[in-house]
């Protein structure tokens, strides 16, 4: 993949200021594609696997002022060096926006994508590649820090429609403390593609007031909203992995929150387009990233009152679940012993 990191080769003036000017490329579908709701309506794909939950203790969301922006200047002109920098490295990693952007960038990802496996190298090599490399170059401790894909023991319910990275180290610190230090600092990025996520959808997740009783357990299946599956998605994802910093997109649009340390609030900003210019996408994930690591001038999620530590829920496993991860087969074992 080195194509893609030529495409700043002697460098950057300064990273700050590349930050403010580099935009994402569109997708490049039509007005009127037929691959996507018509403009304004929710979509009607959006069918996520989801079941009421006991363990699910979302109760409150909260809307992040735009103003998070402004202040969000304050940790990047700390951060990110103003002075002249090789962008290039000899392990491949580089600055894959190019500023200004020509009108046929990019001509190696494939425009329209119609599968969530295609909208994803468009993420995945630009402003994850791109943000990559700020923070490298920027916080060097983080060098072993990628956007990574959810591990592998974990079976996604509904690949066509939902997966996540995160920002994490490649491999774990032997030491306790400081693998829960490391912890506390990733993020964790859910992706759908645009023809399931909408912009109407993701501003319904971003204005809801409240979140609905997930927690009430029993054999019944509500007629959950679009909306309200992917905020049960997204929260049993972070939880899972143990990251309270998430972000939301479909590439064209993106969502930026967190969650509360015993994730019973949730904050989120409203919609950004992919194309926005205060901030520009990578400024606001970069962002992001860098107050989930404590950098000066980060935003913090604020302290709620008393709640329950996730980590000591008991969530005993089912015949749903284990129909889910291991089949019938295992259904079959279990019976016979």
């Amino acid at each position: 993949m080195s194509f893609i990191f030529r495409l700043q080769p002697n460098g950057v003036p300064s990273l700050r200021e590349y930050t403010t000017k580099a935009t994402l490329p569109s997708l490049q579908y039509e007005q009127y594609d037929s691959i996507l709701p018509p403009p304004g309506h929710v979509s009607h794909q959006n069918h996520l696997t989801i079941r009421p939950e006991a363990y699910r203790r979302l109760e409150i969301m909260h809307g992040i002022p735009d103003s998070v922006w402004t202040n969000m200047g304050v940790c990047l002109d700390l951060l990110l060096p103003s002075t002249h920098l090789r962008t290039n490295s000899a392990t491949g990693d580089g600055l894959t926006i190019p500023t200004p952007l020509p009108k046929d960038f990019p001509d190696y990802l494939e425009a329209r994508p119609d599968h969530i496996h295609r909208v994803i190298p468009w993420i995945d090599r630009l402003p994850f590649a791109t943000v990559k490399r700020i923070l490298h170059l920027s916080l060097p401790e983080t060098s072993d820090w990628a956007f990574r894909p959810a591990a592998q023991s974990h079976i996604e319910l509904d690949p066509e429609l939902f997966c996540y990275y995160t920002w994490s180290p490649r491999t774990a610190p032997s030491d306790p403390s400081v693998a829960k230090a490391m912890e506390r600092k990733r993020v964790l990025v859910a992706i759908q593609p645009p023809w399931v996520l909408t912009l109407r959808d993701l501003e319904q997740f971003a204005d809801s007031p409240s979140f609905p009783p997930f927690a009430v357990p029993g054999n019944d299946f509500p007629s959950y909203s679009s909306k309200d599956r992917l905020w049960a998605k997204v929260w049993d994802a972070c939880v899972r992995e143990k990251i309270h910093f998430f972000v939301l997109t479909s590439y064209t649009h993106w969502v930026f929150g967190f969650f509360s340390k015993g994730y019973t609030q949730a904050w989120v900003t409203s919609v950004l387009d992919f194309d926005s210019k205060s901030p520009t996408i990578i400024e606001a994930l970069t962002y992001w990233v860098a107050s989930a690591m404590g950098r000066p001038g980060g935003i913090l999620p604020p302290k709620v009152g008393f709640e329950i530590d996730p980590n000591s829920i008991q969530r005993p496993s089912t015949a749903y679940d284990l129909l889910a991860y291991g089949g019938a087969e295992v259904i079959m074992a279990l019976c016979m012993l």
